[in-house]
């Protein structure tokens, strides 16, 4: 619970837009955030001006196109469709 924590304080004080996001795309940035940490998750810098201009399709387009994504296989899916819908 603390790292969670960490990720969501980390998110909401260095992304403002982070916290107007549904719940579902907060937990999906959340986890990429987790998961890269804060430094690799930083590099994702073109979905992470898209999920801020609330361009979700082209964000999950970038996620899908990256080595995160082959590496993290059937999770990577799963963010991915949830960040296209807001759905989980």
């Amino acid at each position: 619970d603390h790292d969670i924590d960490e990720v969501v304080t980390d998110l909401a004080g260095s992304f403002p837009w982070f916290v107007t996001l549904d719940p579902v795309r907060q937990r999906v940035i959340s986890n990429m955030r987790f998961n890269l940490g804060p430094t690799r998750f930083r590099g994702f810098e073109r979905m992470i001006r898209l999920v801020n201009e609330e361009k979700y399709t082209l964000a999950a387009g970038e996620m899908r196109n990256s080595l995160w994504s082959q590496q993290v296989g059937a999770r990577a899916t799963r963010l991915i469709a949830r960040m296209v819908t807001g759905v989980e």
